[in-house]
């Protein structure tokens, strides 16, 4: 049964942001995480696992980039501008 991923999305884009997190495995419109980033900090973010034990989620900053991972695993540290 699937249970939930944990994973860091760490901000090394050039300034502060405002990022939302959709949980692609939660159909995509779960927000697993929204608010500020501050520039070299960290967030942590749960998401849903599917049946291999992998998270997906796609974020994107209001002032910033967006970006995905398909393929996360639990305590992996994703990056905002990579």
């Amino acid at each position: 049964m699937p249970g939930t991923i944990h994973f860091s999305l760490h901000n090394n884009y050039s300034q502060d942001v405002i990022v939302n997190v959709l949980d692609l495995f939660g159909g995509g419109q779960r927000i697993a995480f929204s608010g500020p980033l501050n520039k070299d900090e960290s967030a942590d973010v749960q998401v849903f696992a599917d049946s291999d034990g992998h998270g997906a989620a796609s974020w994107a900053a209001l002032n910033g980039p967006a970006n995905s991972n398909p393929s996360i695993n639990d305590g992996d540290t994703c990056e905002l501008n990579s």
